[in-house]
């Protein structure tokens, strides 16, 4: 393998490690003062979570018990059913993002008919919640085109599992 690869390579891999860890201790960067070094260290090392308007809006919501270890066991779910999860049809509020519905009921105040995050309800809503929008036309699945890293897409699947209880798997 070329030199210039194995580099890059690494680089990517330091990448995806130093977002599993932010993403793992997102609540304790959050608890310190605004000025702290870690919370800049934090900042530094994954830019996405510090600024991401969903991230931070749900760091209030408590953290569950201990996050599901696989989503392997779940039903899949149609798009057409994930859109009933949308608080207007039903009680219950779900938001899927990459391939993984969550039950966002608990935080109906955000993603219920008068929250910030209500486009999202009853959406596979990948691409807003990377883009950190609230408009409707980007809660989609499709990525592609998107410059997120990697570790940006795990570590907030991670935020949003260690709030949430998943519910289903989503066709991407």
């Amino acid at each position: 393998m070329p030199r210039g690869k194995s580099i890059a390579n690494v680089m990517a891999i330091c990448l995806s490690i130093a977002g599993l860890l932010v993403s793992i201790f997102w609540d304790t960067l959050l608890a310190g003062g605004s000025n702290s070094t870690l919370q800049q260290a934090a900042r530094a090392a994954c830019p996405f979570l510090h600024d991401n308007a969903l991230a931070n809006a749900v760091k209030h919501v408590p953290l569950l018990p201990a996050a599901p270890a696989s989503i392997d066991h779940l039903p899949y779910m149609s798009a057409e059913h994930l859109a009933t999860f949308n608080g207007h049809q039903r009680g219950d509020i779900a938001v899927g993002f990459a391939g993984v519905a969550y039950d966002v009921t608990s935080a109906a105040h955000l993603f219920g008919p008068h929250g910030e995050f209500h486009a999202l309800a009853g959406r596979h809503a990948t691409r807003a919640i990377l883009k950190s929008s609230t408009r409707e036309e980007d809660a989609v699945a499709f990525i592609d085109d998107l410059d997120a890293p990697a570790h940006a897409v795990e570590a907030t699947a991670d935020i949003l599992a260690r709030r949430f209880p998943p519910i289903a798997r989503l066709p991407m």
